[in-house]
């Protein structure tokens, strides 16, 4: 017995269709072959829904895979966000960390004097000098908390420097005058040198930025070493 699926044309129109053919042997009462039988069976709808079944499984497994591509990619943007996030607070607390400390030494230095009777340093032009370093570290304090969100700037490319005119020289020297009560404690000895006068198109708050972190890891990470 000989079984088959397979295509076979039509009698009608010549068309293909599929079909179940099973044809066996025909014998006599003395078991000679006689002849054969055939019987062919129309598969042409259950074929269809065979490939039916199969379109729609390959659709799903595209979507499923579309979907996994899409939640994967979802599950790295948030990944990336809370890497953001830590970045923002790590940035955001030692940036404000520098101008605090600073300002919270100079008041304990003063207090120190004002206990032991030691006005020497509150003549008129020291307390003018002391307002006005006060003064710059308040206006450092109140940009950065302006500028709290750089992290998420420098992420969507909004990110902008505010150039002008800058005295480098004078810039440097302010910010380790700045610091000194912040250095002195760490016991840093400062030494800068000037062979000319440096002027040029810079952001002054954001090079206030890199030098108090550096000088602000030197006294956190090398007290006593000079700078």
């Amino acid at each position: 017995i000989i079984i088959a699926v397979l295509p076979e044309k039509a009698v009608k129109d010549g068309s293909l269709f599929w079909t179940n053919v099973i044809i066996a042997p025909i014998r006599d009462e003395s078991n000679s072959l006689v002849g054969f039988s055939k019987i062919t069976r129309d598969l042409t709808e259950r074929k269809k829904s065979e490939d039916k079944i199969k379109l729609a499984y390959r659709e799903l497994e595209e979507r499923v895979n579309v979907r996994t591509h899409e939640l994967s990619v979802a599950k790295a943007n948030a990944e990336l966000a809370v890497q953001a996030r830590d970045q923002f607070f790590s940035i955001a607390s030692h940036e404000l960390k520098t101008p605090l400390s600073s300002l919270k030494l100079q008041a304990q230095i003063r207090q120190r004097s004002v206990l032991k009777g030691d006005y020497s340093d509150f003549t008129p032009d020291k307390l003018l000098e002391l307002c006005s370093d006060d003064i710059r570290q308040v206006e450092r304090l109140t940009f950065l908390v302006d500028n709290m969100l750089d992290v998420s700037r420098l992420t969507t490319g909004n990110f902008a420097l505010k150039t002008c005119d800058v005295n480098l020289n004078e810039l440097v020297t302010d910010v380790i005058k700045r610091l000194t009560p912040l250095t002195n404690k760490s016991k840093i000895e400062f030494r800068t040198h000037f062979p000319q006068v440096i002027v040029g198109q810079w952001d002054p708050h954001r090079l206030e930025q890199v030098l108090g972190n550096l000088i602000t890891n030197c006294a956190k990470y090398a007290p006593g070493k000079p700078v």
